[in-house]
Formats: structure tokens, C-alpha cells, sequence
């Protein structure tokens, strides 16, 4: 039924505009709950009667007022640009939230190589100040959600909390929501039923729990901004194999964070629209999660210049839309009526003469989840590295940044300006499951 839903995509027309007409609380949160005076004024999402909160096509709403200026590719760096004031929201006690399905976000995490070479993320001071040039412009964009990294040991210092607040305040004044997921390099489900495996793995889970409830508990006066989601990635030991062992992997998950939904104080559940993001379960055992308000995957393609020994380099349109239409069917067949995200999407090269390629298959991926009413996330938006240089320092995924270093656009943002702007029919009616909701303050 799905397929048949989405033959149209397979018409000529519809191909060609596809692609693209080519002591017990963490010390992160001791100063950040009881800092004086740090609750701001709550603000509201711009509605116009009769369609929702924020429209799939910027054209149908009100533009942001600053021009971007970028057409000529020279650069106009962020810190020289008018910063825009988004149209997104307007004065009152409430936010309406949009459904996941609408969401339009980009990454953004920024990081250099370390003394060994590899990737580390950026000090969070620099973070931020990206974020206040960047968010701006993601918004004059089209934009209108971001996706943040935030690790774990962030919250080891005694500002971590702070200055997370401080990133989703920034984020709340530029009318973005956020996308945060809540276990980056934090748990590993046990890779055996050896009572010493489940042991580790059930200390482990309480305290990434504990963890997690402090964490949204300090930032709940933001729910009508965050957008958090589990995830699976970095879970799993590589010992374990999805197609041998997915039966053993989806019941460990179940037990542990699969299981979040039921396991936060329900007064601290019900603020928040809590997604699963699962790389593997959500293609293989529904089985390995319960309670999710909506559910993600992910997807990256590589350019032949990448050295990784991966069958998915080189793709043409027709095949990259094959395996999205494929991938998506069964996300939605494992999970029917829960709205569905492209949680990461990309194209990855290591080579700079191949960033026009990338732009073109950015654009398809916007064009595929806006014709078939998913929500998206590209990553990511900005970089401080050329590819080549970001290869070295990530192991051959690098190159898939819409923006350069200094913030002017690659070829990517300008594809992926284009095909949001475009008007596109939907296949499926433009909220999935759930219908948008208020929440309580």
C-alpha cells in the first residue's frame, strides 16, 4: 500500500524534480538549575489560521526579513551579515509545537583534530558563539530546527548545564526547535547473557538514567523547544551481529533504553516529544523499543573519492531514491502511525571538486522527505575543515557540511535553499500520527 502510495515518484516528472532537475547529581547541573534570574520570557509559535505552525514551504508564510546575500559566492561571512529576526513565534505564555513530521533541521556540531589527529568537539564557549552567528542564518535559510551534540562529559564541568539552557535560549529567540540526543557516548548494552555482562549493562543504565532525568528536569521549561530522541548507535558492542543476533540485540535494548518512555517520572514524560533514532532496530525488530512519540533512521552516501570499502559509493538519483523508498517502507512498516524523521542524512567526499555532486543529492534528500512527509535532518551545516581535511580526522566520513568554514555557502545550502522553496504536493497528509499539541508550561 506504502508503494503504491509513491508511484508518482516514479513518473518522469515527479523522477526529474526528485532529483533535483538534476554526590547523587551531576555537577553540570548544580549551577545551571539554580542560576538566579536565568528564566526568560516564554515565547510563542506564529500561527496563521488554518494551516500549521510552521508551513512545509517557506513560500506559503512569511519570509524571514534579512537577505541572505550569497548568490554571488563570495562568502558574506555570518559575523557581517544583518542578523534576521525569524518569524516564528510571536509574544505569549505558550509554544505550540510542530509535529516531527515538519521538521527541516541541520546539524550542528563543530570539532578540529586533536593531538592524535581525531575529531574532538570544539570548546563549548566556541560552540555557542558559532550558534549565535549561525542559527540566524539557518533560519533566513529555511530552516526551522537544528540538531546539537551534546556529550555527556559536557555536564562534568559545573556550567555544562548553563550552557546547554544558554544554546536552546539562542536557539528559542531564532524560532529553531532543537533535536538532542540524550546518550551520545554513554551506554553499551550487554554483549552476552553472562550474569557479569548484565550486570555491567544494568549499572551502566542507571546511571545514564539518572543522568537523563536531571537533564531534561533542568531544561523542561524548554519542552516546547526540544525535540529529544534515544538512539542506538555507539550502544551496541561490535562483537554483536544485527542479522545473527537481532532477536538477542532488541531484547537487551528493550530492557534498558529502549524502554525510556516508561521509565521517566510521567510528569517529566508528558512535557516532551521523545523520538527513537535506530540505525539497525529500525529496519530489522520493533520489538526493541515502546512508548516513542516518533521514530527516526538515518542515512549517509558516499562519493567514489571516500577510501572506505562501502558498496553505497557512487550512487546515481535513481538508486539513492530506491534505497530511501526501500529503507523508509520498512520504518513504517515496523512502526505504522508514528511520525517518521530522516534523523541524519548526508553525502560524504574527500575531495573539495566533488561538493557540487553533493549538493545535488542534499537536494534530493529534501525533496524526498518533504514529497513523502517526513521530517529531516541534514548534516551538517557548518564545518571547520575542508574534506580532505575532515577525512583524515574522521576516518573517511567528511565533506558533508552545507556551509564552509567561514560560513559561506556550499553548493549544498544553495541546492537545499532551492528545494525547500519549491512547492511540492504531499503524498501523505502533512501531520503523521500525532496532531501538534500544546504543552502545559
Amino acid at each position: 500500500m506504502w508503494l503504491a502510495a509513491i508511484a508518482p515518484l516514479l513518473t518522469h516528472h515527479s523522477a526529474v524534480w526528485l532529483a533535483g532537475k538534476r554526590d547523587d547529581m551531576h555537577p553540570g547541573f548544580r549551577s545551571g538549575l539554580l542560576l538566579p534570574g536565568f528564566l526568560l520570557s516564554v515565547l510563542a509559535i506564529a500561527q496563521t489560521p488554518g494551516r500549521a505552525p510552521w508551513s512545509d514551504s517557506p513560500s506559503e508564510g512569511e519570509p524571514c526579513p534579512a537577505s541572505r546575500n550569497f548568490g554571488d559566492g563570495t562568502g558574506d561571512r555570518p559575523d557581517e551579515r544583518e542578523q534576521p529576526v525569524c518569524p516564528h513565534r510571536s509574544e505569549g505564555s505558550e509554544v505550540v509545537v510542530a509535529a516531527p513530521s515538519m521538521l527541516r533541521a541541520a546539524s550542528h556540531y563543530l570539532y578540529l583534530p586533536d593531538a592524535q589527529g581525531t575529531a574532538a568537539p570544539v570548546p563549548p564557549e566556541q560552540q555557542l558563539a558559532a550558534e549565535a552567528a549561525d542559527f540566524p542564518a539557518m533560519c533566513a535559510a529555511g530552516f526551522n530546527a537544528v540538531l546539537l551534540v551534546e556529550f555527556r562529559s559536557k555536564f562534568d564541568a559545573p556550567d555544562g548545564l548553563t550552557n546547554l539552557r544558554m544554546e536552546l535560549e539562542t536557539a528559542r529567540q531564532n524560532g529553531m526547535h532543537v533535536l538532542m540526543g540524550l546518550n551520545y557516548d554513554d551506554f553499551q548494552i550487554a554483549a552476552s547473557s553472562s550474569s557479569y555482562d548484565i550486570e555491567v549493562e544494568q549499572v551502566r543504565f542507571a546511571s545514564w538514567l539518572s543522568f537523563i532525568v536531571q537533564l531534561l528536569a533542568g531544561i523542561e521549561d524548554y519542552a516546547d523547544v526540544v525535540y529529544p530522541f534515544v538512539f542506538e548507535e555507539g550502544c551496541i558492542p561490535p562483537t554483536l551481529n544485527w542479522e545473527m543476533q537481532h532477536h538477542w540485540i532488541a531484547s537487551r535494548l528493550r530492557a534498558t533504553i529502549g524502554n525510556t518512555p516508561a521509565l521517566l517520572p510521567s510528569a517529566l514524560r508528558t512535557k516532551f516529544s521523545l523520538g527513537w533514532y535506530g540505525a539497525w532496530s529500525s529496519l530489522w525488530d520493533a520489538s526493541a523499543t515502546g512508548g516513542f512519540d516518533w521514530v527516526g533512521t538515518g542515512r549517509f552516501y558516499f562519493d567514489p573519492s571516500n577510501g572506505l570499502p562501502r558498496a553505497d559509493k557512487g550512487l546515481t538519483d535513481a538508486e539513492i531514491l530506491a534505497d530511501l523508498t526501500q529503507q523508509f517502507d520498512r520504518l513504517q512498516t515496523l512502526y505504522p502511525g508514528l511520525p517518521a524523521v530522516l534523523v541524519e542524512g548526508g553525502y560524504c567526499t574527500c575531495d573539495s571538486s566533488s561538493l557540487v555532486r553533493a549538493g545535488e543529492v542534499y537536494a534530493l534528500l529534501v525533496r524526498f522527505c518533504r514529497s513523502n512527509g517526513f521530517g529531516w535532518n541534514l548534516w551538517g551545516y557548518r564545518t571547520l575543515l575542508s574534506p580532505e581535511e575532515e577525512c583524515a580526522a574522521r576516518s573517511g566520513r567528511g565533506g558533508h557540511s552545507l556551509t564552509n568554514p567561514d560560513g559561506s555557502p556550499r553548493p549544498a545550502l544553495l541546492a537545499v535553499e532551492e528545494a525547500m522553496r519549491e512547492r511540492i504536493p504531499p503524498r501523505h497528509p502533512p501531520f503523521q500520527g500525532h496532531a501538534p499539541r500544546t504543552l502545559a508550561r
